[in-house]
Order: structure tokens, then C-alpha cells, then sequence
């Protein structure tokens, strides 16, 4: 004799909602997880000096928690040197993610800086730049950073004239 089982679709529903409630949290540890290890392996290059690794590991690093891991002194050395080696837009990136999500750190010069610079290598960016520049010079914890940033203001100036 065969059985017949009767399930409503609210019920059925339910259940669809509990399973993907429970992949859904599987993959968010999986997630946190894959953050935690490129978090770290990140840390790793940044110590052995290989900041070439450092920097193609960057982009894993797809959250706050992750990229908090990593020191602002770091990051900016991953950032100068994506810069430094023809990545001007991933630059761009870590000077801006750290000017956002440290806002209180006491290296945002070196932010500003790096993101005015990184901007002065995209067409039609010099306006940007300038704004960079000034918030640079005001952070400025030394001479030579602020005078640093003026002259790449001076630039600015000079190619607009």
C-alpha cells in the first residue's frame, strides 16, 4: 500500500527558507575564512618583503574585517607600491579605502598623497588630485610630505596655465 504524504506550500516554503538560512551561513563562514587566509598570507609577504605578493593578494581582501587586519603603515607600502610599478588604479584603491576606513590614523597624509598621485596618471583627474593634495598638506605631519604635495599642486598649476 502506497502512502501519500501532504505537505502544504507554506510548508514547503519553510523548509526552502531553513536550507538556504543554512547555506547561506556556510558560506558566509566560508567566506570569513578565505578572508582570514588572504588576510594573512598578505601579512606574510608584507613581512618577507615581498610586497609584489602583497600587492595581487590585495583584491582578496573583499571586507572591512579582512583589510583591517593589515597595518595603515602596510597597506600604504602596498599601495606606493602598486603605484610605483604601474597599477595606478589599485593604488587608487587601497589610498582610498584607507582614507575611508581609517579616517582617524595618523599616516592619512600619506593617503592623501598617494591618492592625489595615483590620480594625476588618469586622464582628466586633476581636479581630484588637486583636492587630494590640500587635504595632504593639512594632515601633514611632516615638512617634507607637505612640501612634497605642493609641489605636485605646483604641477597642476603649471599645466593649466
Amino acid at each position: 500500500m502506497q502512502q501519500c504524504l501532504l505537505v502544504s506550500a507554506g510548508q514547503i516554503r519553510a523548509s526552502d527558507a531553513h536550507e538556504e538560512q543554512a547555506v547561506a551561513g556556510k558560506q558566509d563562514a566560508l567566506f570569513l575564512a578565505v578572508q582570514a587566509d588572504a588576510a594573512a598570507a598578505m601579512l606574510s609577504a608584507i613581512n618577507a618583503g615581498n610586497l609584489a605578493e602583497a600587492a595581487k593578494l590585495y583584491p582578496l581582501l573583499a571586507g572591512h574585517r579582512a583589510r583591517s587586519r593589515i597595518a595603515v603603515a602596510d597597506l600604504l607600502s602596498v599601495g606606493e607600491f602598486m603605484l610605483a610599478n604601474g597599477d595606478p588604479e589599485g593604488a587608487l584603491t587601497v589610498f582610498r579605502r584607507v582614507i575611508s576606513e581609517r579616517p582617524g590614523d595618523d599616516q592619512l597624509d600619506r593617503a592623501y598623497l598617494g591618492a592625489g598621485k595615483a590620480l594625476l596618471r588618469k586622464a582628466r583627474c586633476d581636479t581630484s588630485a588637486w583636492h587630494y593634495f590640500v587635504a595632504a598638506v593639512d594632515l601633514a605631519r611632516t615638512s617634507a610630505l607637505a612640501d612634497e604635495a605642493r609641489t605636485y599642486m605646483r604641477k597642476i598649476e603649471n599645466c593649466q596655465e
